[in-house]
């Protein structure tokens, strides 16, 4: 019975990922040939801030690899609340009914927090960082901004502050229910940090401000859930 079970198991996982696999190459398909929409919608912050300049590539296969890139990032934004979908259908059946009801709401909360993280770094982050990096323009110096340059510090902008607020909901979570407290949290504090920031240095462009873009906010927020547990702790 129990290795019954355990295949049982193992095919509605393999479905799982053939259904999230199915998702992400017809998505990658779609956001591929429809690239160049994408490109203007993704330029769309810098061209309100500077009317007057394009976008250019410096290398024959430049603007080939940004279309591929832009894909990438847009298809993994987009899959993240259809693989959270997923993996909800998948623990629903083992649950109580209590327990599904925590992890809907969880899931809710994940979807809208992650939805408005969107918002807030397509309508404010983005234009905000390319006002400050043109504000250094003047009579002597111009800018010609790559498309390679611009479409990794926009789409990894797009996919590190969702991700972060999915990472801040997750941990509070996890506060209000009692699956963490404050001593190991403390006793984790320097490798979270020290994680963070590795984090930060192998998935954003190599650069400072992205770096600090991951590192810096996940930081805040291991701070911030442990100033709730201390919270929670006096509470009660």
């Amino acid at each position: 019975m129990k290795s019954t079970n355990f295949f049982n198991h193992l095919k509605e996982i393999k479905a799982h990922i053939l259904s999230i696999s199915l998702s992400v190459s017809i998505c990658f398909s779609m956001c591929y040939y429809h690239s160049e929409e994408l490109i203007f919608f993704m330029t769309k912050p810098l061209l309100n801030v500077n009317m007057d300049h394009n976008l250019i590539f410096t290398n024959l296969h430049e603007a080939f690899f940004s279309h591929l890139k832009l894909a990438f990032y847009v298809t993994v934004i987009t899959q993240v609340p259809i693989a959270l979908m997923h993996i909800y259908f998948f623990l629903k059946p083992g649950l109580y009914l209590s327990e599904m009801s925590i992890l809907r709401s969880i899931y809710k909360k994940m979807l809208v927090s992650f939805s408005l993280a969107l918002l807030v770094a397509y309508y404010v982050i983005i234009p905000l960082t390319w006002a400050f990096f043109t504000s250094f323009q003047n009579e002597y110096i111009s800018l010609e901004a790559r498309i390679s340059d611009y479409i990794s510090l926009s789409a990894t902008t797009l996919l590190v502050v969702p991700s972060i607020s999915l990472v801040q909901i997750c941990l509070f979570e996890a506060a209000s229910y009692g699956l963490i407290s404050v001593k190991p949290m403390i006793k984790f504090r320097r490798p979270w940090i020290l994680c963070a920031f590795l984090l930060g240095t192998l998935l954003s462009p190599p650069d400072v401000y992205s770096q600090l873009l991951y590192a810096v906010p996940l930081v805040l927020i291991y701070e911030a859930t442990i100033l709730k547990l201390c919270f929670i702790k006096t509470r009660n």
